[in-house]
């Protein structure tokens, strides 16, 4: 973590849903999104998450983070710009490159510390875990967000992945999680709610105490806080950390067949 006497680089609020840090604007675009510049970034989240963000940082104080979606960019370069880290993973499924960005984090001088990686499938578990060892190395996580795929399946997958590698204290956030239970229910009618993996964490504070020491959930995101328990060396899973009158109440949510999202469909996301 940053030492707490360092400044923070300072985010100013321009007018509703629009920033600045430095010369840089960020605008919170979640619905009407634009293709983002080096010195303005479309960022697809509500102007609220991005100011819990903001407070977030300002209290967790990340060195070292990991993001799963970079879509136009926005996010990225903000967590880049804000936190200044020693190492940042951008991955996304799209092959194509946000040019904006790249252009931002040489201008800022961070491109040898954040990395976006396109092409990343995030259910691939063994390339995702090679990835963080290749750029991040072996030291604790201290952050990883997740506005990826928004799949039960897949963010399942990148979970058990990334949620060891946080340090005590570090946490994942899942965005977007309660999709099945509002409008947008109607554009995935077959899929399996993401809310699985949420009860999943929750069930796992009680039955594996210390592993994970609370989680937080309003109608944006679902904030898991890493325990302090060591988790054994060898593939994780989350199904595995709670008994069977849990899996009593998550089966028949997590058990229902949906066809898995074509690649397309899912950078739709």
């Amino acid at each position: 973590m940053a030492d707490d006497r360092t400044p923070m680089p300072t985010l100013i609020r321009v007018d509703e849903g629009v920033y600045r840090v430095g010369d840089t604007t960020f605008t919170a675009a979640p619905f009407e999104r634009f293709a983002s510049t080096p010195d303005h970034f479309c960022i697809v989240k509500p102007p609220l998450l991005v100011e819990r963000y903001v407070r977030l940082i300002e209290q967790l104080r990340p060195r070292r983070i990991v993001e799963l979606g970079i879509c136009k960019g926005g996010s990225t370069a903000l967590l880049a710009a804000l936190t200044r880290p020693d190492g940042l993973l951008a991955v996304e499924l799209d092959d194509d490159r946000i040019a904006a960005l790249d252009t931002f984090l040489a201008r800022q001088n961070l491109e040898r510390s954040v990395t976006a990686a396109y092409g990343i499938d995030q259910s691939n578990a063994a390339r995702l875990g090679s990835l963080v060892d290749e750029t991040l190395g072996r030291a604790p996580l201290d952050l990883v967000v997740d506005d990826a795929s928004h799949d039960l399946d897949f963010t399942r997958a990148s979970f058990n992945v990334l949620f060891p590698l946080l340090r005590p204290g570090g946490l994942f956030i899942i965005e977007d999680w309660s999709w099945a239970h509002t409008v947008y229910e109607a554009a995935r009618p077959d899929a399996v709610p993401l809310t699985a993996l949420v009860f999943e964490a929750v069930l796992a504070v009680p039955y594996r105490p210390g592993l994970i020491d609370d989680v937080l959930v309003n109608r944006e995101w679902a904030v898991i806080r890493r325990g302090p328990e060591p988790i054994d060396p060898g593939p994780f899973d989350i199904s595995q950390c709670y008994g069977e009158r849990g899996r009593a109440l998550v089966t028949p949510l997590a058990s229902g067949t949906s066809p898995d999202p074509t690649p397309a469909e899912r950078r739709r996301r």
